[in-house]
């Protein structure tokens, strides 16, 4: 037993040098802790700048669309008061030969009764 307490001994590292060791551990993993909270940071960062250019991509979208919308509305629109317009044009163009026709016969009736008080005073 006494050979292994002599190598045992010899392999003893003192413990300031444990100590130094240990300090230097820690600071590396300090060092480390704090570059990885700067990445975390940056990338932070870089996802917010992200998703406020995806928000006013998304806005933006959002007022084109409704343009679009509006747009075609407004086309809807003006097609339906277009067509109520012909529709309209028709009736009046219908409206305008019947009374045309109403006219000639009227026209025809006093040329007719004209020929008869013709007829009586002579």
């Amino acid at each position: 037993m006494k050979k292994y307490d002599e190598l045992y001994e010899l392999n003893k590292v003192p413990d300031s040098v444990l100590l130094k060791l240990s300090q230097q551990e820690v600071g590396e993993l300090k060092s480390l802790v704090d570059e990885l909270q700067y990445k975390i940071e940056e990338l932070t960062k870089q996802i917010q700048a992200q998703t406020d250019s995806f928000q006013e991509a998304c806005r933006k979208c959002d007022k084109e669309t409704r343009k679009e919308i509006r747009r075609e509305e407004l086309y809807k629109n003006a097609l339906l008061r277009n067509t109520q317009q012909q529709n309209r044009i028709r009736q009046m163009r219908t409206n305008n030969d019947l009374i045309l026709v109403q006219c000639s016969k009227l026209e025809r009736r006093i040329a007719e009764l004209e020929q008869e008080l013709r007829k009586y005073k002579q």
